[in-house]
């Protein structure tokens, strides 16, 4: 995870990949447009929705930012 362009400067500090999610922390972010990239392999053909990422503040949830859904096809 990074954002774009990368400076180098700020890096999450904690990461956790569970089934269903993946979640990163950082002691201190800048405000700004950041992405996530996950790489996955396809085992089951089928029509799957990505949910929309969020991210807020540990402390102060109502700091908050959101992205949007996506759909992801397997052939």
């Amino acid at each position: 995870m990074a954002q774009a362009p990368w400076s180098g400067q700020w890096a999450f500090c904690h990461r956790q990949v569970r089934d269903d999610r993946v979640e990163a922390f950082a002691t201190e972010l800048p405000e700004g447009v950041w992405f996530a990239v996950l790489d996955a392999i396809a085992m089951t053909p089928g029509r799957y929705v990505v949910p929309p990422p969020r991210a807020e503040e540990m402390y102060t949830p109502e700091v908050f930012g959101r992205g949007i859904a996506e759909t992801v096809f397997v052939d």
